[in-house]
């Protein structure tokens, strides 16, 4: 739905900002998704002078595993897992419902992939 599109991507917004440092790419990224989505640009570029996230909604319990797995796997990006991004994370779950079990199991998940990908990255600067 509309409104689980728009949920998903004020989400991701909010996980972005929540180590307070947010670049040109990373604004331009949410609008270019926002229109990817057919989502009123507006309304997502009202959010980044937010200080609260509005209230999530997804229609199911795979739509909100789905929404926090794509926030932790955000978050994982530069390679830190910030405290601000894992506070927002754990309220996040909490108001959707999620459980702690699922939310940690997420967490290890990506950190796992983080280890492969720099074990990928080493090997292309490995010599013959």
């Amino acid at each position: 739905t509309e409104e689980a599109r728009k949920s998903f991507l004020t989400g991701l917004l909010f996980i972005a900002k929540a180590d307070g440092s947010v670049d040109d790419s990373e604004c331009q990224f949410f609008h270019d998704a926002a229109i990817a989505m057919g989502i009123d640009t507006d309304s997502i570029n009202s959010c980044w002078a937010m200080e609260v996230c509005p209230k999530l909604n997804f229609s199911s319990l795979v739509q909100k595993k789905f929404f926090l797995r794509e926030a932790i796997q955000l978050s994982f990006v530069n390679d830190h897992y910030a405290d601000e991004e894992k506070k927002l994370v754990k309220h996040f779950a909490a108001e959707l419902g999620v459980s702690d079990s699922i939310v940690r199991g997420l967490e290890e998940w990506a950190q796992r992939g983080m280890v492969w990908k720099r074990e990928g990255d080493d090997l292309l600067l490995k010599g013959d």
